[in-house]
Formats: C-alpha cells, structure tokens, sequence
C-alpha cells in the first residue's frame, strides 16, 4: 500500500483497503487534535510503514509533517 500498486488485489477489494486506510488516517490525525497538537505548526514525524501509510492517505501536507522512511535497524542506530 505504499505505492497504491497490487497487481493481484482485485479492485473491489483494493477500494475497500482504501477507505479503511482514510478512516485509519483521520482517526490518527483527530486523536491528536484532540490532545491539543495544532496541525499546522506542531512538529510532527510519522517514522517507518505508517509514515507511508500517512503520507498516501493523510490530507496534511503541511512543511511542518515529516515522513521517514527506514527500517527498524537503520532507525534505533539515528537515535
């Protein structure tokens, strides 16, 4: 999902995984709306498969949002 490419997922089905990924977004996206994080100047970092995922299917595309892309292995030896 990455990508939004599977050559065998059937598209009835490829839109079903679609939307539930919006919905998965939206939910992360007002939990932190409802902590009190301004999407729009709060630093944020989505890290690893869900930074992807984030990036696809969110509609914040703020200077502010970073997506980072890596393995486990490659991020414990960044921090």
């Amino acid at each position: 999902m990455r990508t939004g490419k599977h050559e065998r997922l059937p598209q009835k089905y490829l839109t079903v995984v679609e939307e539930c990924l919006r919905a998965y977004v939206d939910k992360v996206y007002n939990i932190l709306l409802e902590h009190g994080y301004n999407l729009e100047v709060t630093e944020i970092a989505f890290v690893g498969g869900g930074a992807a995922v984030m990036k696809r299917f969110g509609n914040y595309d703020g200077n502010n949002i970073q997506y980072i892309f890596c393995s486990l292995q490659r991020w414990q030896k960044l921090i």
